[in-house]
């Protein structure tokens, strides 16, 4: 399903046309579902452009989420707590986690609190490799971002800020 949504807002946009739209539905869901294609269809282009950035570094999205919540906790973060920041699975931030350490950019240390526990910190290598990466990154997006004039970044951020409350309004009913 998901591969069809890419695929319509794809040849949409390339087309500058409409989505068909079923005879049933109001000119406001035609509406709603455009923007929600123009939606998946940003974030998977984006995603893509930030993908290749990571490669070269051998992280993927999750990964450099980790490592830059990790940079903001120099005493360490619980797995548990990472999994809250990066708003991921404990079971996806323990894949995550294993295969950092094992390309040992992150080292698991005893809690200083409770000797059965353990944080995660940043080693010196995952130091080195966001010191890196970082600033790439940032530019990147940045380059994204600049075809908006400043008022226009404003005005996206509200947007999005306001759909992001409506959705979590929703999760919170069911």
């Amino acid at each position: 399903m998901t591969k069809f949504i890419d695929e319509e807002a794809n040849l949409a946009a390339r087309r500058d046309v409409d989505v068909p739209a079923e005879n049933s539905r109001s000119n406001s869901n035609e509406t709603g579902l455009q923007t929600f294609l123009m939606c998946r269809q940003f974030s998977t282009e984006i995603s893509a452009s930030l993908d290749a950035l990571f490669a070269k570094y051998s992280l993927s999205f999750g990964r450099f989420n980790i490592l830059m919540v990790l940079a903001k906790s120099p005493l360490g973060l619980m797995p548990s707590e990472l999994a809250s920041f990066c708003q991921v699975t404990q079971a996806t931030t323990s894949g995550l986690l294993n295969s950092l350490e094992k390309s040992q950019i992150i080292q698991r240390q005893e809690h200083h609190q409770d000797g059965r526990a353990f944080v995660i910190k940043l080693s010196e290598k995952g130091y080195e490799i966001l010191n890196k990466i970082q600033p790439e990154f940032c530019k990147k997006v940045e380059e994204i971002f600049l075809s908006l004039d400043p008022d226009e970044v404003v005005q996206l951020q509200g947007l999005l800020t306001k759909l992001r409350i409506k959705i979590q309004n929703e999760a919170e009913l069911n």
